[in-house]
């Protein structure tokens, strides 16, 4: 670091300007300098607003960690009540088993983020030896697909409008996986006879933005989409397949209690979160009812819903290493 950027660090500290060092020089410096009772408090706002994604970038993956078991026992709570809450509860111990033999992807899913990322890492990495060719050729051609966009010298909008539809037009449509694997979902579309849901879409296209251009910062969220108003789809031709809560056109009340509660805990649907640096904001895609939103706040705004009854997403931050 020069001696102009610490000077103007020491300058903001004084001030007690901390989040302003944070925005200018990043989570290190602002780590350093940040006050103990300041750095406390923030941490006690962000996680009182539930502004995990925030907590993530500001703080880091340990502080993320701590709140994992407890968030997800908490909304449950509140959108369930107690008993439920605490049925949950006495099922962590049961979770991994049923990753194990075999049991549904959410429950996986969950039963992953239950026992930590160490297992994630293993499964991840085991994935990249076994599947280590048809990842090379993968990101072989999302190399040449990033050359050509750049090509084209579009406007961020468009980029991410044109991956989207591109993501589309060269699958076979909308239905469950075939492969589904761990750490690599967007292999599920690396060929025209391809076909994935929200998870492998939303990890496409994230792969193929970063290709584009590392500065998105391109990565996938769960959200628990609500069944709530009306989503206004772009124009990008789709195929659907099979269809399921996550997809508009026809979407499924769950029935089960414990389906319900994974859903609400952990989400029912994938995005694509990107940063636009220049303007120090943080959009959401939606590859698979095609659409972009902000992301402020803890909160998300689809910016092609109804306005008279929007359809709201919900951030599901805490899970985010299990999907990635």
């Amino acid at each position: 670091m020069d001696s102009t950027s610490k000077k103007r660090i020491k300058e903001l500290a004084k001030n007690e300007q901390y989040d302003e060092i944070y925005r200018e020089f990043g989570r290190k410096a602002y780590k350093k300098y940040a006050s103990d009772k300041y750095y406390d408090e923030d941490l006690k706002k962000l996680k009182k607003e539930g502004r995990y994604e925030d907590i993530y970038n500001k703080y880091g993956e340990s502080e993320y960690n701590k709140l994992l078991i407890k968030s997800m026992y908490n909304e449950i709570k509140q959108e369930k009540g107690t008993i439920k809450a605490n049925l949950w509860r006495m099922k962590q111990k049961l979770l991994y088993t049923a990753k194990v033999i075999g049991f549904d992807f959410a429950f996986s899913a969950l039963a992953l983020s239950a026992v930590g990322n160490i297992k994630n890492d293993v499964i991840i990495g085991n994935n990249a030896i076994k599947y280590e060719s048809e990842i090379e050729e993968y990101n072989e051609k999302n190399s040449e697909y990033a050359d050509k966009i750049n090509s084209m010298n579009l406007s961020d909008t468009q980029i991410f409008m044109k991956t989207m539809d591109d993501m589309w037009k060269n699958i076979k449509g909308y239905a469950n996986p075939e492969k589904d694997i761990k750490g690599f979902l967007e292999l599920d579309l690396a060929t025209e006879e391809g076909y994935g849901v929200c998870r492998n879409m939303a990890s496409d296209v994230a792969k193929k933005l970063n290709a584009i251009n590392p500065e998105y910062n391109a990565r996938t969220m769960a959200v628990y989409m609500s069944e709530s108003g009306e989503y206004q789809i772009a124009d990008i031709k789709r195929n659907v397949i099979e269809t399921n809560n996550t997809v508009t056109d026809q979407e499924q009340q769950a029935n089960e209690d414990s389906t319900e509660i994974v859903s609400i805990a952990m989400g029912n649907h994938m995005i694509t979160m990107v940063d636009i640096v220049k303007y120090n904001i943080t959009l959401v895609l939606d590859p698979t009812n095609p659409g972009i939103g902000i992301y402020k706040d803890g909160k998300i705004t689809m910016l092609n819903s109804d306005k008279a009854n929007d359809r709201e997403y919900k951030a599901k931050e805490y899970i985010n290493t299990t999907f990635n």
